[in-house]
């Protein structure tokens, strides 16, 4: 009886054991080679929620820039839920939405929704008015607030970069960079 208790432990322990896919935390991004990546000021860590990152730059005149990051499994059916989320969301809010799964490695599919708030229809600035720390403008004289999301899947990860800034100050290229090398885990 007791050789039966002690054989059943060994054959047990033998069976290999599927691991789980490893997802990088967000808190671990290096602030300095987004920045980098992004053409943003220093990035500093702000918030954090799960592994939803948020980081905050600055230029001086500008509104404060707003970085998010986000890491989870890769599931495809989850990726089509944000992508169907982006395209209704683009279309509701006179945004644009692009599909980039032809144009880039390492992901099996990507997409980027992008939109600017501008002055128009808004009050004058008074004479006391300072700029808000973040957009979008609050009355006419204040700079365009532009937001990009960008999300990528592949069989390990999904990636979601959104940045929000002053019209100019970022591109969605870098973008589009930032969530390609957090995705192919260039950036630590």
């Amino acid at each position: 009886m007791l050789a039966v208790a002690i054989a059943v432990p060994a054959v047990v322990s033998a069976a290999p054991k599927k691991k789980a896919p490893s997802i990088p935390s967000c808190k671990r991004l290096s602030a300095t080679s987004m920045a980098k990546v992004l053409g943003t000021g220093p990035l500093k860590l702000f918030g954090r929620t799960a592994n939803l990152c948020s980081w905050k730059g600055k230029k001086a005149g500008h509104y404060d820039q707003a970085v998010g990051v986000d890491i989870i499994p890769g599931i495809p059916s989850i990726y089509a839920t944000a992508e169907a989320d982006g395209m209704k969301a683009a279309a509701k809010n006179d945004e644009t939405f692009g599909t980039l799964s032809a144009r880039h490695n390492p992901w099996k599919a990507a997409f980027f929704v992008t939109g600017t708030v501008t002055d128009a229809g808004l009050a004058p600035c008074s004479a006391k008015h300072k700029l808000p720390k973040f957009g979008p403008p609050t009355c006419s004289g204040d700079p365009e607030w532009t937001t990009f999301n960008v999300d990528s899947y592949d069989s390990k990860l999904m990636v979601s970069v959104a940045v929000a800034a002053q019209h100019g100050d970022v591109q969605l290229s870098h973008v589009i960079e930032l969530n390609e090398e957090v995705l192919s885990r260039k950036i630590r």
